[in-house]
């Protein structure tokens, strides 16, 4: 299964590039089973593929029906509130980092009963109210491959 990873993104990328990637893994009926992320300059795409799927993903391998990949194309720190209320929820998935401990939440485009990026903040606020609001915040959009 890794090999047809690697693959298909070779198809469009050198995997020698370093980039941000995202990778879900589905069940039947596209039930997520596991999600995880490779933020980092510093690891190739290769790399990056390998560490997610030796480390977090293989122990799955026998109940995935599908894969979807994403590699993050433009990346942004958006610090103005005004300009990240504005996000297009559509296109940019929102990546907020806690200054204060290793935790992190990815906001997802595109996903039906959210508004707008006013909208998926104060969803996140609900979920997590110990959120301080000392945050790093990324918006970025991604190329998507569903293997």
């Amino acid at each position: 299964m890794i090999d047809k990873i690697k693959s298909e993104i070779s198809k469009k990328y050198k995997l020698s590039e370093k980039k941000w990637l995202f990778i879900s893994i589905f069940g039947n009926n596209w039930k997520l089973l596991l999600s995880n992320w490779v933020i980092s300059s510093n690891k190739s795409l290769e790399k990056a593929i390998e560490t997610l799927w030796l480390w977090i993903f293989i122990k799955e391998e026998k109940n995935i029906k599908a894969i979807v990949v994403d590699i993050v194309v433009d990346s942004f720190q958006e610090t103005d509130p005004v300009k990240l209320a504005q996000l297009d929820m559509q296109k940019y998935w929102i990546f907020l980092s806690n200054l204060e401990k290793t935790k992190s939440w990815v906001l997802l485009p595109n996903t039906t009963w959210i508004a707008d990026a006013k909208h998926s903040l104060y969803i996140l606020k609900q979920k997590y109210p110990e959120l301080n609001w000392n945050v790093l915040i990324r918006a970025f959009t991604t190329d998507r491959f569903i293997i």
